[in-house]
């Protein structure tokens, strides 16, 4: 009978995790504007290597 009652638990548990965690993922919370011109200098970071923002005209260093 305490079996059944933590396997009982540990279920609720998960099916919480997943309401939590991982429904709607695609949908919420939305990306903001401002937070993808912010990612553009890490990821230059990262694919060639210049601690700079990057447009069409090449690196800007200044920032966006």
């Amino acid at each position: 009978m305490k079996n059944r009652g933590w396997l009982f638990l540990v279920t609720v548990g998960l099916l919480g995790l997943y309401a939590l965690a991982l429904h709607r993922l695609t949908l919420y919370p939305p990306t903001w504007f401002d937070e993808g011109s912010h990612l553009h200098v890490p990821k230059a970071l990262v694919r060639w290597g210049v601690y700079a923002d990057y447009s069409s005209e090449g690196f800007r260093f200044s920032g966006p």
